[in-house]
């Protein structure tokens, strides 16, 4: 699953701002909190056994394989927007580029000369 292939993909701090991206979007006392414990709790056999048969047959035998799938499905969606946001912190020039391109398209000229000049300084 594409979920488990990102996840595999963790490193330990990646864990954690992931965690806390997903507390952002949900709560401790969710079933998608819940899952994604689960999956943490196994992230050093992610790549082995079938870990999402295992989690669902263990701990979510009360959800259809249908809602169970959208539960992954949801949460894949979260962590591709925190990959997203991940990257864009990492990147040195891609915000103010970002907020650059923003500023014109608004017609806000000022702010984006002003802006230029910042991302040209660096």
């Amino acid at each position: 699953a594409k979920l488990i292939q990102a996840f595999s993909s963790f490193s330990k701090s990646d864990w954690i701002s992931f965690r806390k991206y997903l507390i952002s979007k949900t709560n401790r006392d969710t079933e998608y909190y819940l899952l994604f414990s689960e999956i943490q709790k196994r992230k050093e056999a992610l790549l082995g056994k079938d870990v999402l048969s295992l989690i669902h047959s263990k701990s979510f035998t009360d959800k259809a394989d249908k809602l169970f799938s959208n539960m992954l499905s949801q949460l894949y969606v979260w962590t591709e927007e925190w990959l997203i946001q991940d990257q864009l912190y990492k990147d040195k020039y891609l915000p103010e580029l970002i907020l650059l391109k923003s500023l014109n398209r608004r017609g806000l000229f000022n702010l984006a000369d002003q802006t230029a000049k910042k991302l040209e300084k660096k």
